[in-house]
């Protein structure tokens, strides 16, 4: 969902940035055809006091500059991608497409719901330049007591669960380490699965059933694997012995 700081009365002129042709369109939606993938796009109306939308935009690492955005936006895009072949494909099309439309001046912030996540148009173009699979999921991150709780918003939309992680370092580390180990297997078109094992800042982890922030939602928690145990050869009496 692209907030935008003006009202539309026709879609056609919020996709100029994708496709020049489509400037003339009246229509207050329209279907696009991306890497062999059909992306919709729907203008809206004011979202209004949303529930969500205040929800994320009160978590959001940059809540001084989305809650305004929240507040007085004048419009919205719905930004869709149907299934035709994997979902890491629909969302590797959508991911590009949103970033494109973000490059239009009236665009200034994107929500994600399945994420809780509201950011600017400019992160979001700036994390998917990086690494598109940091736009499919988000990671949020806190300081849980003496511990870093790490924990993801958006695996459910690949039909897996989130994954929480304790640290003993900070929820800043926590975030990047737990992002990046998403990512490697996101690229890999995998998630996350239970009894699974997920190596986090370079530590095999195993996805076990937990508990999250929000007991109503499903969690894998990831738990350090121990050290295989050292084995060591009996000698016998063979070895106590050397032969002249």
């Amino acid at each position: 969902m692209l907030l935008c700081d003006r009202p539309f009365e026709a879609v056609g002129p919020l996709l100029t940035t994708l496709d020049p042709s489509l400037a003339d369109s009246t229509q207050p939606g329209v279907r696009m055809a991306l890497q062999d993938q059909t992306v919709e796009a729907m203008l809206l109306p004011p979202l209004g006091h949303d529930r969500m939308l205040g929800l994320a935009a009160s978590i959001s690492p940059v809540r001084s500059m989305v809650e305004p955005v929240a507040r007085e936006h004048r419009s919205a895009l719905l930004l869709s991608a149907s299934v035709t072949t994997t979902v890491f494909a629909a969302w590797d099309a959508l991911e590009s497409v949103t970033a494109m439309v973000c490059e239009h001046e009236a665009v200034q912030a994107v929500w994600t719901p399945s994420q809780e996540a509201l950011t600017t148009d400019v992160l979001y173009a700036g994390e998917g330049a990086q690494r598109s699979t940091q736009n499919w999921f988000r990671v949020h991150a806190m300081r849980d007591g003496k511990t870093a709780l790490a924990f993801t918003r958006g695996l459910t939309d690949f039909g897996g669960i989130d994954v929480l992680w304790h640290t003993r370092g900070t929820p800043a580390e926590a975030f990047g380490a737990l992002r990046a180990a998403v990512c490697d297997v996101l690229e890999q078109q995998q998630v996350p699965q239970q009894g699974g094992t997920l190596t986090v800042a370079g530590v095999p982890h195993r996805l076990v059933p937990g508990r999250g922030p929000d007991p109503d939602l499903p969690v894998l928690e990831l738990q350090p694997e121990a050290p295989a145990p050292q084995q060591v050869e009996p000698r016998g009496l063979r070895g106590l012995f050397r032969r002249r």
